[in-house]
């Protein structure tokens, strides 16, 4: 009985717990989705340095030709990515929950319900990576067959999923900001101005891709200090705050 009221109390105090346990599962399938690429060898165009990110923001059929190569190792490429992919439903199901989850926690904490609209860029996103997976799928499976063409639609679809659902989370993250400021603490002030920061390298990739992969970064490690921020007592958890 002690261990259930020690509980109830923790979650009093630490009304973002639930979600920041949604936090730790999506950083822990993260590393988990990487794997299959880390055991495979990629050539990846400047500027980019990442494969995955590459594949998302190219805006030319031949980088999928450097990323996937003409030499014996084609195949094992593909089939990483194919792995990769396959495991990432995994990790969208896990960080659209916390997304959600903090979101609805916001509005509770603060009773401002407007917050509960964050729920919806959380949402949405979600579904633009479920497509752009299957977009990413669809192109490796086809890459080699007679009947794809470079630049088609498959390529197409990879490219808008991938900028739609970057634009969201840069969304969702840019409508916390509010109630992350307010908290006062080093840690929200920090998400709060990193929030800001993904903004800005947001609409800073749309014009270099030089600025993707610090935005794509920036937009982890703001995902990796809100898991951290949940697991800390909430000033006036116990009467839910009148402000922002």
């Amino acid at each position: 009985m002690d261990y259930l009221q020690h509980l109830m109390m923790f979650l009093r105090e630490r009304p973002f717990a639930l979600a920041g346990m949604a936090g730790v599962v999506s950083l822990l399938l993260a590393v988990f989705l990487a794997w299959p690429l880390r055991r495979v060898a990629f050539e990846v165009p400047a500027p980019f340095r990442d494969v995955v990110i590459a594949i998302e923001w190219a805006s030319s059929p031949q980088t999928m030709e450097v990323v996937l190569g003409t030499d014996s190792g084609r195949t094992a490429r593909i089939g990483a990515l194919l792995e990769s992919t396959s495991r990432d439903g995994l990790f969208v199901l896990a960080y659209t929950l916390f997304m959600c989850a903090f979101a609805v926690t916001i509005a509770r904490h603060t009773r401002r319900k407007h917050y509960l609209l964050l729920a919806i860029p959380a949402l949405l996103a979600g579904l633009a990576d479920f497509g752009e997976n299957s977009a990413i799928r669809t192109l490796l499976l086809l890459y080699d067959a007679e009947t794809f063409e470079p630049g088609g639609a498959d390529y197409v679809r990879v490219r808008i999923f991938a900028r739609v659902k970057w634009a969201l989370i840069a969304l969702y993250f840019a409508g916390a900001v509010p109630y992350l400021w307010s908290r006062g603490w080093w840690l929200g002030r920090t998400m709060a101005l990193a929030g800001g920061a993904v903004v800005l390298l947001w609409v800073l990739a749309q014009f270099s891709h030089s600025w993707a992969e610090p935005f794509a970064l920036t937009v982890f490690a703001l995902l990796a200090a809100a898991t951290a921020f949940c697991f800390r007592p909430v000033r006036g958890s116990e009467a839910p705050l009148a402000s922002p």
